[in-house]
């Protein structure tokens, strides 16, 4: 499940997710007035999962 955290001036949301089972939480930017970039990071080791641009 995913959490809204905050949304910037400029329309860009971060979210979180709830504690994962390997202790991890998923930070999610979203970037919302192009839909792209998606940034997800795991907090307790700081691995960028995913990140999407658009083309």
């Amino acid at each position: 499940m995913e959490y809204p955290f905050i949304t910037l001036d400029d329309g860009t949301q971060i979210s979180h997710s709830e504690m994962l089972a390997d202790r991890n939480v998923l930070v999610c930017i979203r970037v919302t007035d192009q839909g792209f970039p998606n940034l997800h990071c795991a907090t307790s080791c700081a691995c960028w999962k995913r990140i999407m641009k658009r083309l």
